[in-house]
């Protein structure tokens, strides 16, 4: 009886608290710039939109929005944390700075606590469409992943919470999550060596008919799945470690080998917790 009482004792305090306010506040800045070769976009908070087209400049639209607990905190935040933007070289870099960044900070999360026991975010979020043959280097962390259509230069795609999609692509490169699917298509089939990786999600990647490639493929809790006739590989050799005297460690890698085609570049698709499936489109 005591228990329910004070539970409803705390709960009516509760509704007598009022609620917090938090403070928000967004703009939005524009770039365009010629002559670019790569694109370099480095974030934390924030979803990163890229489209090819047959223009000739880098045009990117950034909204940024900060929600803070108070507007000291709002202070803060406009204070801390920066977005740097470089065209140099050829490579287009836009880079968000602040206490994140390395040891300067309490997390990795884009958080930052100050003295008065406040916080805040910041959340950049970009949308950019780039000449086809730009190279793409993308990098976020939270609450919002990686899209890219239509393009056709090498690419790096890195993000960590979220979940990375590619649609009607050429060119080759890396894909790297750790929470979250991959899911690609290729308008053309790479002729260079590709690598598909995240850890908790599925790898889902369509080629066209005529895909050739050599493929290493690893799965603890899923299954493989592909449209296309392939042929088994052989077992690559146990890794060779230690030794000491007689005494070696041999460690096996795991990945299932096999052919599609007649061979081509190396594609390594690569996830812990899901399903790998190569199909054709």
């Amino acid at each position: 009886m005591r228990t329910a009482i004070q539970a409803v004792a705390l709960l009516a305090l509760c509704a007598l608290m009022p609620a917090r306010a938090d403070v928000t506040e967004s703009e939005t800045k524009r770039h365009a710039f010629t002559g670019v070769k790569e694109l370099d976009v480095d974030t934390v908070y924030g979803e990163i939109k890229v489209e090819g087209y047959t223009g000739g400049e880098v045009q990117v639209e950034v909204v940024k929005t900060i929600t803070a607990e108070n507007q000291a905190a709002m202070d803060r935040a406009k204070k801390d944390i920066k977005l740097d933007v470089t065209n140099t070289d050829g490579t287009a870099k836009f880079y968000v700075d602040g206490p994140f960044r390395g040891n300067r900070g309490n997390d990795n999360q884009g958080w930052r606590w100050n003295d008065d026991d406040r916080r805040y975010k910041v959340r950049y979020d970009f949308r950019i469409k780039v000449p086809k043959g730009v190279n793409l280097d993308l990098r976020t962390v939270n609450e919002a992943g990686i899209s890219v259509k239509g393009t056709a230069g090498k690419f790096a795609l890195r993000s960590v919470n979220s979940g990375i999609e590619m649609t009607d692509v050429e060119g080759s490169g890396s894909v790297r999550t750790v929470n979250g699917p991959i899911k690609a298509t290729f308008s053309r089939n790479p002729t260079s060596d590709c690598e598909f990786h995240t850890v908790n999600g599925k790898v889902d990647i369509g080629f066209r008919p005529g895909f050739g490639a050599d493929m290493r493929m690893k799965t603890l809790n899923g299954n493989f799945y592909t449209d296309f006739e392939v042929t088994g590989m052989p077992v690559e050799s146990p890794e060779v470690s230690g030794g000491q005297g007689t005494k070696f460690v041999y460690k096996s890698n795991r990945f299932t080998r096999v052919r599609a085609g007649g061979g081509g570049p190396q594609m390594r698709f690569e996830t812990l917790n899901g399903d790998v499936l190569i199909r054709k489109q």
